[in-house]
């Protein structure tokens, strides 16, 4: 066996096992995508979205969204009745703009494909930086431990922007982790890769520190970050006057006891300039979010890259923690690691965060499990086995996932068919914005700008049983209309008018 210790070289070939390994991995994609057909993605998906800021971009609009967020209302655009992008990143509409011209209103039907290639080329970069650092054994292990992870197959199906995530950590972890490292190529992953998940800005230093770079690497590095960041930092300026603002960090105090769900997404009266305020005002209410959140978060890193082999991690960090030359990197590995936990503590408890991580987690576990051979397995002829058995784990892992996510393609593909057809009878002009609880897919299929709320709230907005008129933004439609409406009882109901 290949030491797990070896100092990494610069070598390129891609030896017999990783190439299996990344065939296999093609395959499997193949087979999720062409065969069972389980990228069908969910009216809750978040591609919508994207793909309504891709189209707005081909119209020439810029980076405006006719998806209309309630705190946002105030910062319309009248003459478009579009809000400024304030919470997905800039790249994924960028990356989406040609599927969008091409293939009209069907684009985000594809966008797995797109998202498969990024998991693909995730592993592939994943395996260059293990390949130099323990061998191609191990390497190809990382390779199937990451391809058959199951919150990547929800994430290839379902989340294209935590994929893309994943394939700029493994850029910048292949640049850097090797005996000359390419600041400028790593701080141009992450840097893109901060465009569609903001935790990379997290990520980037301690990644950095972990290579030890010399300080005209950290100044290349540093430049080409900010190459990335600085114009998205200066459109948040420019719209609501500071850079680094999203609308995601309603979140944080939201997803609580006191203030369930998303529902500060939709508060009209919480516009960003009040949120500063309102978020020190209820300081309070964290703790006890943090306290219920935290045992869900530890849990689910703990079974990351997969249940049955997320247990390998720790293995792996702490084999290679007394090794020298790797100290440096297991610690900030374990740093990075916090993250998403942080993450899913401190705003939503969405496993999806991890996927961004995935790179370190398939790496730690490869090498988890070839340190603990290393350690027990007293004869060669028993230890030649291993990889065998850790991919079987993880294949075993992510099966029931596969079957669920098969079924619920059929399911989609079902609604989605009825959702249009219904959808089909809105008129595809109008003053007036439509309401939704799904208003980016809504917006999406019928052209017209949708504001977001539930069914309760736009009851709430717009009183069923009384003459009086509720207190309502200025810009709003003056009565009640149930044909601007589109309602769901369930994540799996079809739509419905307001009753």
């Amino acid at each position: 066996m290949t030491a797990i210790g070896a100092r990494p070289t610069d070598a390129q070939a891609v030896p017999k096992r990783v190439a299996l390994a990344l065939a296999v991995a093609l395959v499997w994609w193949l087979v999720d995508l062409a065969l069972l057909r389980t990228g069908t993605p969910h009216p809750l998906d978040d591609l919508w979205e994207d793909g309504l800021i891709a189209r707005a971009l081909l119209a020439g609009h810029g980076f405006w969204t006719p998806m209309l967020y309630p705190p946002l209302w105030a910062m319309r655009d009248p003459a478009t009745l579009t809000v400024p992008v304030l919470v997905h990143g800039p790249l994924l509409p960028l990356l989406l703009t040609p599927m969008v011209a091409v293939f009209g209103a069907r684009a985000i039907d594809h966008v797995a494909w797109l998202a498969a290639a990024a998991a693909w080329l995730t592993a592939y970069f994943t395996a260059r930086t293990l390949q130099r650092a323990a061998g191609a054994t191990v390497a190809a292990v990382a390779v199937l431990l990451l391809t058959f992870s199951p919150i990547l197959l929800d994430a290839v199906n379902h989340s294209f922007s935590v994929v893309v995530g994943a394939l700029a950590l493994a850029i910048a972890l292949d640049a850097l982790l090797r005996r000359e490292p390419r600041g400028v190529t790593a701080g141009l992953a992450l840097g893109l890769g901060y465009l569609t998940r903001s935790e990379l800005m997290l990520v980037a230093p301690l990644v950095a520190l972990a290579a030890g770079l010399a300080p005209r690497q950290w100044l290349h590095f540093g430049a080409a970050f900010l190459v990335c960041a600085v114009p998205w930092w200066a459109h948040h300026f420019a719209v609501v006057g500071s850079p680094f603002f999203n609308l995601s960090s309603y979140t944080v105090v939201g997803f609580s006891h006191a203030f369930p769900g998303s529902s500060l997404m939709r508060d009209f009266a919480l516009t960003p300039d009040r949120w500063p305020a309102f978020l020190q005002s209820n300081l309070g209410a964290l703790p006890p979010k943090w306290l219920e959140s935290f045992p869900r978060a530890l849990k689910r890193v703990v079974v990351t890259p997969g249940v049955l082999t997320g247990w390998l991690v720790g293995f792996g960090l702490f084999a290679w923690l007394p090794r020298p030359g790797y100290r440096r990197l297991a610690s900030a590995a374990m740093f990075i690691a916090l993250i998403p936990v942080a993450l899913m503590t401190v705003t939503v408890p969405q496993p999806l965060y991890l996927v961004t991580f995935l790179p370190l987690f398939a790496i730690a576990a490869s090498i988890g499990a070839g340190a603990l051979v290393e350690w027990f397995v007293p004869t060669v002829r028993i230890a030649r086995w291993w990889p065998a058995v850790v991919v079987l784990l993880a294949f075993a892992g992510v099966i029931p996932t596969l079957l669920v996510a098969r079924t619920e393609a059929r399911a989609a593909r079902d609604l989605l068919a009825s959702e249009r057809a219904a959808l089909a009878k809105v008129p595809a002009t109008g003053v007036s914005p439509l309401f939704s609880d799904r208003p980016d897919f809504v917006a999406w299929t019928t052209g017209r700008p949708a504001l977001w709320m539930t069914s309760d709230e736009y009851d709430a907005l717009y009183p069923r049983f009384t003459a009086e008129h509720a207190a309502r933004p200025a810009g709003l439609p003056a009565v009640r209309d149930s044909n601007l409406t589109w309602f769901h009882d369930g994540h799996w109901a079809a739509g419905r008018r307001a009753r």
